[in-house]
């Protein structure tokens, strides 16, 4: 575990009901890499503002400064312009260090290219790992019938998912993750 002030790690994965401007955010999960057994917070709810300030509390009391995902860009842009809608402060996000494991995977960080760098589901599957969570409804559907278990479960998987991609990733490239 990495307790050094300065490398609190993170990984996060949003779950919405749809594009970044029409969708609502709808989950928020954070595996906190070096917090003792991998703490996984999922903040969830119907009131984005609530699921925000709940999530951006957490952040900041863990003093992350490390923020590593799939597609992170994505998510991160979600958080952001959510907290800008609601004139919430989210500068410790903005000053994070981001790791997209998807903009790596694209250039094997060597530089960006345009070959095809695959799904997080596709990397867990070729990997030997579960995969991504099959449902049987979108998440804008598990979010009206108000089933957030199942939202929950999904980001769940995604976050371990999203873990141990990063974690193999860093044998590969000869990086410590402790």
């Amino acid at each position: 575990m990495n307790t050094k002030c300065g490398n609190r790690r993170c990984v996060i994965d949003v779950e919405t009901t749809n594009d970044q401007w029409t969708g609502q955010l709808v989950c928020i999960g954070i595996l906190n890499i070096d917090s003792e057994n991998q703490e996984i917070q999922s903040f969830t709810g119907s009131y984005e503002e609530m699921v925000l300030k709940n999530f951006l509390r957490y952040f900041n009391n863990n003093q992350f400064d490390e923020i590593i995902g799939y597609n992170l860009c994505w998510d991160i842009r979600v958080v952001l312009s959510r907290c800008m809608k609601y004139r919430l402060r989210a500068d410790a996000i903005y000053r994070a260090r981001c790791t997209d494991l998807m903009m790596i995977l694209k250039g094997f960080g060597k530089g960006y290219n345009y070959n095809e760098v695959g799904s997080l589901d596709m990397w867990s599957k070729f990997l030997g790992g579960p995969g991504k969570i099959k449902t049987e409804a979108s998440i804008e559907d598990l979010y009206k019938m108000g089933r957030w278990s199942e939202i929950i479960e999904y980001n769940i998987r995604d976050l371990k998912l999203t873990y141990d991609l990063w974690d193999r990733l860093n044998i590969v490239i000869g990086r410590q993750n402790q």
